[in-house]
């Protein structure tokens, strides 16, 4: 024992063996190996050495196309006979145990498995020799567990995969010279089977005891005893399993049994979320074998061949009065996965007779896995929902009464039914249901109707082959963050027409009455008070497309999605829909109706249509002389719009349309598209509530996928600060920007010319670009055109008469559309004759300085030319000629935001025989200085070009460029 002690603690360590350990193993292997530490026990594992392994890691050969991690596992332990290695180099295992591996096992489309990988010569007992001095000539293993695993099995022939929690298992083996004896023991907490991991076909608790000989001569797997168990059900297991590598597949012979041959270990299949099967009580038999044989492997899957039958079986509860008195069942299956072969389904007999339950079915499935699959089955049932729920314990939280009736007949192809071509599809017989009343509060559904009958009938007529009527009265239904539906009456005839070249069209003639439908995931809603509908639906055929033909009246509906809803009341509609290679619907048609009203965002000012009809072609719409009426708004529209899908897909949307209006109030047209509907105003500024109609400015951006073209006709457009009247020109709506082009309108005060171009980044700020021609504008009236110039321009208020004034400027807008006059850029020039300057403080000093004649309450001036520039926080008035009593001046200067002002008068012509300057500054025009001084503008206005090389070139170049810009009045 000493001797073992200072071996195992200092010779044989860790560190020095596992390098030594990993290394054998990859030579006998085609993968590879990874391990953290190996570390030669003997009294952990006494009377016998052993391993014991950490975190190791086995990877599969490098040729495989995946390199995943085969397996990997924190401990495993081996014990093992030292004596016989040491004696004839063979390794005898008693026992190897992982605990907690993950395995992972592939296998490719090929047939290629990652679990390929011990070399033959590793396991021929006639090899010996290997690449190290580690000699072995044969290995014996007794005993194999596996302890609480995850195993994956990725199938890439079938694509299905398979997943297992908390995996057990012992292998216990023996063997003689030509067999290898298995007693395989195994355990499953959950077996998962699927293709995506979001779709699981789960099982649990799966249990595996067999008894299996390998023999090696014919390498002929047989199982002779076995017991397969899913939740304590147990099956007989029988068969043989022959792998043959070269082929690269694997020939399946297996045959399982139920072993208890009672009904209730058949229902103690069933889940309990389906079926109560506390204290119930059964009788009958039931015989369930599957069989499966064949290749599998190479694309190739085995026949599986299944038949269940239930004879004379009955069962009731102790604690309730219903019973179920005869159920049979008879039905048989036969797969083949690989479509080698018609896979078919025959339901020969399901006949269930008990309290409140008669059903009686039967059925045929032929090619039931390929897409011409023909089914046809017939039903008769009666259902009484009021017995059931008060004879069986059926779940409390869920209450049901009412009636079910149904005798079915039907057949048709799967393929034809896909494709929608229903000329041989039969169904003949008859559904009713009354007093219907199915409640699940707690799970937030239910359904009611007072009464359903739908009647299917055949025809000996060839046109009309199947026909058919379905009656709705007082039906409710609503599902929990899915849907809530009603209908107090639906009436629907149903027929199939035969047409030409072997159409077949679906009419159906209904009226509706009272119907509502919601959806809680998207939040679309229909309503609808009252409707008549006649419908063809002429499916697809071939490489054709489906289509619809249609015709509605309805007295009114309503429909959306969200804040988005539309209203009609008195509508007419003529479609025809077309289904196109995307499988989205063209409609053409007309729509008529008395009244509409719409809402495209939570503004509470609706869209009014009164009586207009609109015409459709796929996603266009042409509207002729249709009435728009929207709060203080109103239009007539002729023209077309292109693409309305762009409003939802944000693709191009594009209109031509001619517009005329008696009032446009483009402030309250931009808070709808704003979805503003609590904008803050001034206190003085009063918001009119009519039927929750709003008026007030808001900044919109616009969608840049919106291109549209309106020629205006336009008495009245309220825009921004602007207020204008009998408005002609273009209006585009292009990349983001709205913009009036060669506008002209005309007022009391001017004439108008000019375009806007307004854009907006966000709802928070807009950027606005004009350029306007104002024609004998009332020099007073010029801040009630533009409200902004009553700061920028107060002067203009001293003024009476008539002038020409142009203006090109440009200025960011705040949310509610004012001017932020810091960042107002621009240029203007004015250009009056005969006007008056009115009489102040200001002018009566200074008409008192220079010694004016005329002492009246205004002045007269022969001329006033200005040229002007917007600069930040200040006006620029560069020098002008004024012609005034006995003088001519030369007047410029500043005017600031905060109302102050410096100007200059140069005194040019006067009866003083002298040039001479004067300099007004001020507050306000009520609180002035007035000081003399030299003439500063006397070399600005000489025909002299001597003393005119005087002046200051850039204030002269300033003011060509003013006029040219402005193409400014020279008449």
């Amino acid at each position: 024992m000493m001797i073992i002690a200072i071996l195992l603690n200092f010779i044989f360590t860790p560190k020095k063996i596992t390098p030594k350990i990993v290394e054998i193993l990859n030579e006998n292997i085609n993968g590879s190996v990874e391990i953290e530490s190996v570390e030669l026990t003997f009294f952990s594992s006494f009377p016998r050495f052993g391993l014991k392994v950490k975190e190791g890691s086995i990877f599969p050969n490098s040729l495989f196309n995946s390199k995943d991690t085969l397996a990997n596992f924190s401990e495993a332990r081996v014990s093992f006979n030292v004596y016989k290695y040491l004696k004839n180099d063979n390794i005898d295992i008693y026992e190897i145990t992982l605990k907690e591996p993950n395995i992972n096992i592939q296998v490719d489309s090929l047939g290629n498995y990652n679990f390929d990988i011990l070399k033959t010569s590793a396991i021929n007992e006639e090899d010996t020799d290997t690449v190290s001095s580690f000699n072995i000539n044969n290995i014996n293993l007794r005993k194999f567990n596996i302890e609480k695993a995850h195993v994956l099995y990725q199938d890439g022939i079938s694509k299905v995969n398979y997943e297992a929690e908390g995996f057990n298992t012992t292998i216990k083996a023996r063997k003689n010279n030509n067999e290898l004896y298995l007693n395989i023991n195994s355990t499953n907490e959950l077996v998962s089977l699927y293709k995506v991991p979001e779709k699981r076909f789960k099982i649990r608790n799966i249990g595996v005891n067999s008894e299996v000989t390998f023999n090696k001569v014919d390498t002929l797997l047989t199982i002779s005893k076995s017991d397969l168990s899913i939740n304590d059900i147990h099956f007989a297991t029988s068969g043989t399993i022959k792998p043959e590598p070269e082929k690269k597949q694997v020939i399946v012979n297996l045959a399982a049994t139920l072993q208890s041959n009672t009904l209730k270990n058949f229902i103690d299949l069933i889940p309990s979320t389906i079926l109560n099967k506390k204290s119930i009580e059964t009788q009958g038999g039931v015989n369930l074998t599957v069989n499966t044989n064949g290749i599998y492997g190479n694309g190739k899957y085995p026949k599986i061949g299944s038949v269940l039958t239930i004879n004379k079986g009955a069962l009731k509860y102790k604690e309730f009065p219903g019973t179920i008195d005869n159920l049979d069942v008879e039905l048989q299956g036969d797969f083949f996965m690989d479509n080698s072969q018609p896979s078919n389904v025959e339901v020969k007999t399901l006949n269930i007779q008990g309290t409140g339950l008669q059903l009686n079915a039967n059925g045929i499935g032929n090619n039931i896995l390929h897409p011409n699959a023909v089914f046809s089955m017939a039903l008769n049932t009666n259902i009484d929902f009021t017995k059931l729920y008060q004879n069986f314990p059926i779940d409390k939280e869920i209450t049901s009464q009412g009636n079910i009736l149904a005798d079915l007949k039907t057949s048709f192809k799967l393929k034809e039914l896909k494709a929608q071509d229903y000329n041989n599809v039969n169904v003949e017989g008859k559904v009713v249901v009354k007093d219907l009343n199915i409640s699940a509060p707690t799970k937030g559904a239910f359904i009611k109707s007072k009464n359903l009958t739908a009647i299917f009938n055949k025809n000996e007529d060839d046109v009309h082959p199947l026909s058919g009527s379905l009656q709705l009265k007082k039906t409710e239904m609503e599902i929990k963050e899915a849907l809530e539906f009603s209908s107090e009456k639906l009436n629907a005839l149903v027929n199939f027409e035969k047409k030409p070249k072997n159409e077949t069209v679906l009419n159906v003639n209904a009226s509706i009455n009272d119907l509502s439908y919601k959806s809680k995931k998207d939040t679309t809603f229909l309503l609808v008070r009252k409707a008549k509908i006649d419908l063809g639906l002429t499916p697809k055929k071939d490489r054709s497309l489906s289509a619809i033909s249609s015709n509605f009246s309805i007295d009114s509906v309503a429909v959306g999605q969200g804040k988005y809803w539309v209203g009609i009341q008195q509508g007419n509609y003529s479609f025809i829909l077309n289904q196109n290679p995307n499988k989205k619907w063209n409609v053409n048609g007309n729509v008529g109706f008395n009244n509409l009203y719409a809402s495209f965002s939570e503004s509470h000012l609706p869209i009014q249509m009164p009586a207009t009809k609109l015409s459709l072609n796929n996603d266009n719409v042409t509207l002729n002389n249709a009435v728009v009426n929207y709060g203080e708004s109103n239009a007539t529209i002729t023209g077309a719009v292109k693409n309305l899908e762009g409003f939802k897909n944000g693709k191009t949307v594009s209109a031509n349309l001619k517009l005329s209006s008696t009032n446009i109030n483009a402030n309250e047209l931009m808070a709808m598209f704003s979805g503003s509907n609590n904008v803050e105003t001034e206190k003085e500024e009063k918001i009119v509530t009519n039927d929750s109609v709003y008026s007030q400015k808001q900044a919109f951006k616009i969608p840049k996928n919106l291109q549209f073209s309106f020629i205006t006709d336009i008495d009245k457009i309220e825009f921004a600060g602007l207020h204008l009247e009998d408005v002609h020109g273009g209006l585009e709506l292009m990349n983001g920007h709205l913009q009036l082009k060669k506008l002209q309108l005309k007022t009391l005060a001017a004439n108008v010319e000019g375009n806007i171009d307004y854009e907006a980044k966000s709802n928070q700020q807009a950027n606005l670009d004009f350029n306007l021609n104002l024609r004998q504008v009332k020099m007073n009236e010029i801040q009630n055109l533009m409200p902004v110039l009553d700061t920028l321009f107060p002067i203009a208020k001293s003024f009476v008469g008539k002038a020409d004034f142009s203006i090109k400027a440009s200025s960011q807008l705040d949310k509610h559309l004012n001017f932020n006059l810091k960042t107002f850029k621009g240029i203007a020039a004015l250009k009056a004759k005969n006007i008056m300057v009115l009489d102040g403080p200001a002018f009566r000093d200074l008409a008192q300085t220079f010694m004016f004649k005329n002492k009246k309450e205004v002045t007269p001036i022969e001329s006033l030319d200005l040229e002007m520039e917007f600069e930040g926080d200040k006006l620029i008035i560069y020098p002008a000629l004024l012609e005034i009593d006995r003088y001519k001046l030369a007047v410029g200067g500043e005017q600031y935001l905060d109302l102050s002002y410096k100007y200059h008068i140069s005194v040019l012509k006067s009866p003083v025989p002298f040039k001479t300057g004067v300099d007004i500054s001020g507050k306000d025009f009520d609180d002035y200085d007035i000081d003399l001084t030299t003439a500063k503008y006397k070399y600005y206005f000489t025909d002299k070009e001597r003393l005119l090389k005087k002046a200051d070139s850039t204030i002269i170049k300033k003011k060509e460029f003013i006029r040219s810009e402005l193409n400014l009045l020279e008449n």
